[in-house]
């Protein structure tokens, strides 16, 4: 496996409006994002491994009463939504794919300090929960994800933000 970077040559922006980013919540979490940005690379990201394996997903809309309150008038516009969700997933790597077991199988890669990233899903089923808000600019969903458990690997965070972006109908 290699690794591989793609990076953006040019990003043009026009407007007519002049733009403010101050006391903007986006422009403060992509700067944000872009500070950290070598922590949220891929290669230091610890990844579960299975070859087979029984995922439960629960995820609950829930009605804005978050954001039903607020008096600001650019809230009520956006229509946010509020959303929970817990993930529980079981399985296992079987020894003929398990690099650990077959000597012939490709290993599982390293971070750029040379400690392994990737770990196989043993026993203990993998979960986790969150809560979000999402229709932001009716595309963009910001999670707030808690891992439960396989949190004793090297560089492995419990939290996190996940932020993500889909049509949904």
């Amino acid at each position: 496996m290699r690794r591989g970077n793609s990076a953006l040559e040019e990003v043009i922006v026009n407007s007519r409006k002049r733009y403010r980013n101050k006391h903007n919540p986006a422009v403060d979490l992509i700067r944000e994002v872009i500070a950290h940005k070598e922590e949220n690379s891929p290669a230091y990201c610890a990844y579960l491994t299975t070859d087979q394996y029984e995922k439960v997903k629960v995820l609950a809309d829930m009605p804005p009463p978050l954001f039903s309150d607020i008096k600001i008038p650019l809230f009520r516009r956006l229509r946010l939504r509020e959303v929970v969700e817990g993930k529980i997933l079981c399985g296992g790597l079987r020894a003929v794919n398990n690099p650990g077991v077959n000597a012939a199988q490709m290993k599982f890669p390293l971070n750029n300090d040379g400690i392994l990233s990737t770990y196989n899903l043993g026993n203990q089923p993998y979960i986790e929960a969150g809560v979000g808000v999402y229709n932001i600019l009716n595309i963009i969903r910001v999670d707030l994800i808690r891992r439960f458990t396989y949190s004793n690997h090297p560089g492995i965070s419990t939290t996190g933000i996940r932020v993500s972006a889909g049509l949904d109908f």
